[in-house]
């Protein structure tokens, strides 16, 4: 099927009727007829904002226009991104579409994706937009009373298997880094006057009792944790030493 052929006939017909900006508003006020601003050469192919390359489409024109410029220019990233918004984002609720369009969209979408990884400055600017974002005292309100989706949901093994065999061998992403004077001080306003529940205490308590007390050189300590961070040594370092024959003075209290 010859693509650039259908893509141009439309075209042809949006320019001969030769809406403007005024059109669009007094068709949407009229008839409920919306009209929509398209590049006859995409952005992203080739960045012409020239009058001449501009041209108003009814939206069922505009629809297929970009479905039809997937075909044409196959290898186009944004193209496929721009089709996967127009089904997904505001203007589907305009668009009697079916639900063959909305599989089409967003395989094209996964598969435009698959292998590209961004840039550094890329993730900055996304970093920088988020933190931008402000959450409405409103929002706040509908959050507070809507259940999370995954309360009382369970990973299941296969799935914290396979996450475990990705991260084998890779560093922690927090390894090495610390936290600023800033947030530490912001951290100490935020926990200054909490006090633990009950239920908390109590889970504590039955925590400690089960804790395993360490011996070195004849000082108890109550736990693994409080040894290590003593002596200012690694956990897995003091087992280690507990479990060696060559540090006899490191040893488990033994349970009578």
């Amino acid at each position: 099927m010859n693509y650039k052929k259908l893509h141009d006939a439309i075209i042809k017909k949006a320019q001969i009727r030769n809406y403007t900006k005024k059109d669009k508003k007094r068709l949407r006020e009229e008839s409920r007829t919306y009209l929509e601003q398209h590049h006859i050469i995409p952005r992203c192919i080739e960045k012409n904002e020239s009058e001449e390359n501009k041209v108003y489409l009814l939206l069922r024109e505009h629809f297929i226009i970009h479905k039809l410029l997937i075909k044409i220019y196959p290898d186009s990233r944004k193209l496929k991104t721009a089709f996967h918004f127009m089904v997904y984002g505001h203007q589907s609720k305009c668009l009697n579409l079916t639900s063959r369009d909305f599989e089409y969209a967003k395989r094209l979408c996964v598969e435009s994706k698959k292998g590209v990884k961004l840039s550094k400055d890329h993730r900055k600017k996304l970093s920088i937009a988020r933190r931008k974002r402000i959450c409405t005292e409103e929002t706040k309100e509908k959050l507070r009373g809507k259940i999370p989706w995954n309360k009382g949901k369970t990973t299941p093994l296969k799935t914290r298997l396979k996450q475990s065999a990705i991260k084998k061998g890779k560093p922690s992403p927090r390894k090495g880094s610390k936290h600023s004077l800033e947030t530490k001080e912001k951290l100490r306003i935020i926990n200054t006057g909490k006090k633990h529940s009950l239920e908390t205490i109590e889970k504590l308590r039955k925590i400690k009792k089960n804790c395993k007390k360490v011996i070195v050189d004849d000082m108890e300590y109550l736990s693994t944790r409080e040894c290590a961070g003593i002596l200012g040594i690694n956990i897995p370092v003091l087992k280690h030493r507990i479990y060696s024959s060559n540090f006899p003075n490191y040893k488990y209290k033994k349970i009578n």
